[in-house]
């Protein structure tokens, strides 16, 4: 585990943490992006709702 305390809303963000493992692809090479701190920030996906089917005759 990294001790890289990270605020960044990035999917390697854990719990104030960096949560990266190991070195990956750069997203930024000149750090002039959104996130000028950190090389490897990759924006966090959006969570979409689960698909649960409704019951029949039911809307």
């Amino acid at each position: 585990m990294s001790l890289i305390q990270c605020t960044n809303d990035c999917k390697f963000q854990k719990d104030g943490y960096c949560n990266l493992e190991k070195a990956g692809l750069l997203s930024d090479t000149s750090c002039s992006g959104e996130k000028k701190d950190c090389l490897y920030y990759q924006a966090r996906q959006p969570q979409t709702a689960a698909y649960t089917p409704q019951e029949p005759g039911r809307l």
